[in-house]
């Protein structure tokens, strides 16, 4: 998929949900991948300020598609869901979960009165970084208070994730603006069909 097609970013509430919501249509005959490919996950990466000290390789792709799919199976079996592969799912997030993560530094300057000048440095994350604060986040939210507030996106062939922070707990789909739209328009047919 073209930079030009991607999809708007569903809004989910926590950066390894973001991560499920790259697949498009998941339930669909035709889901979309938005990290099919090094340029994909370097969009991605830009687009939710991650950007890394070096562009992704065709391993860091298959590291995020796989983290990703580990972490769609936990959060659906904490929903309720199937409850397939879970061991392995588990274990793979751990296994990023223990890498080393991105620090700012503090870095101490000498100024011109004879003073000392702090400031925080910076450095672009790895890409190995980015995957261990993805599955830390993961680790917080299924074992947190927040999965209290973990749905899954009520549109058919949509398969995301998110946090349902509406009054009421009433939010139905990732994204009233598409997956919403999208059943309103089919339920207004249905009821219109003669």
């Amino acid at each position: 998929m073209s930079a030009k097609t991607r999809r708007r970013p569903v809004s989910t509430g926590r950066i390894c949900l973001e991560l499920i919501a790259t697949v498009h249509g998941r339930f669909s005959e035709l889901p979309e991948d938005d990290l099919a490919d090094q340029a994909g996950l370097a969009d991605w990466l830009t687009a939710k300020d991650l950007v890394t000290a070096s562009p992704p390789r065709d391993a860091d792709v298959a590291d995020f598609q796989g983290l990703r799919e580990a972490i769609f199976r936990l959060v659906s079996a904490a929903g309720g869901g199937p409850e397939s592969a879970l061991e392995n799912a588990v274990a793979l997030v751990n296994k990023h979960a223990r890498g080393d993560i991105h620090l700012v530094q503090l870095i101490a300057q000498s100024d011109s009165s004879g003073g000392v000048h702090l400031t925080a440095q910076t450095v672009p994350p790895t890409v190995s970084q980015v995957l261990t604060t993805v599955a830390r986040d993961a680790v917080d939210l299924l074992t947190g208070p927040d999965a209290e507030r973990l749905h899954q996106c009520q549109a058919d062939t949509c398969g995301s994730f998110y946090l349902d922070s509406s009054r009421g707990r009433q939010r139905r789909w990732c994204s009233s603006a598409s997956c919403g739209n999208r059943e309103r328009v089919a339920a207004f047919r249905d009821r219109n069909r003669a």
